[in-house]
């Protein structure tokens, strides 16, 4: 089972790039994704992106690198770790079923870009979204296992309470009314990116709120 967003009308296309971001939320089902810009890494498409935007400031500047003397550091919040992975990513604007495998890739430490299974911060899945929906009870998990609420697919005490209003349920309008993402650095680059190898429809698991 994967949860991915899509183009909610920021992602403009692999290798354009956005500033601005406060929070992201980790793709799944991304292990198997290629280089796909040449023979650059995903950390190095994150590095290119920095550098170009440092540059249009400060043409003289010292680039960013992966470690040596001039380390790209990582883009979560507080994290004070050199950046080693380009780690997948979607933010707030990025809805449920449309275009899974465009993504964003962000500058992080191995820890700040875990497995989904060790992640808090992963996208919700289908399964999340509908666990907050009945705010109660039980729902399948990664790998066979049943949820019991809170727990997100994989058994992540990260599932919102679902707020109501009069005593009528609100419906979600973003992601981050089901969970939480990461918060990221004011100034984070986040790199558009194509997963490749494309990700299947059917394994999508898209869904639309309310």
């Amino acid at each position: 089972m994967a949860g991915k967003g899509g183009n909610g009308g920021r992602i403009q296309g692999p290798g354009t790039s956005i500033t601005g971001v406060t929070e992201v939320w980790h793709a799944v089902l991304t292990g198997g994704d290629q280089q796909n810009c040449g023979n650059e890494s995903h950390i190095l498409e994150c590095i290119q992106a920095h550098n170009k935007a440092l540059l249009a400031v400060t043409p003289n500047a010292t680039l960013f690198t992966k470690g040596g003397q001039n380390p790209l550091g990582c883009q979560e919040a507080t994290c004070n770790a050199n950046a080693a992975h380009g780690a997948h990513v979607y933010t707030i604007n990025e809805d449920p079923n449309k275009k899974p495998n465009l993504c964003y890739l962000l500058a992080t430490c191995a820890t700040h870009n875990p497995n989904p299974k060790t992640n808090t911060a992963n996208y919700p899945v289908e399964a999340d979204y509908n666990m907050w929906k009945n705010g109660q009870g039980t729902g399948p998990g990664y790998n066979g296992n049943t949820r019991t609420c809170p727990q997100d697919y994989y058994g992540h005490n990260t599932i919102k309470a679902r707020a109501s209003i009069n005593d009528v349920l609100v419906i979600a309008t973003t992601i981050k009314d089901i969970k939480d993402g990461m918060a990221v650095k004011p100034g984070a680059i986040l790199k558009g990116h194509m997963i490749n190898p494309v990700i299947p429809a059917t394994f999508a698991n898209s869904y639309t709120f309310p």
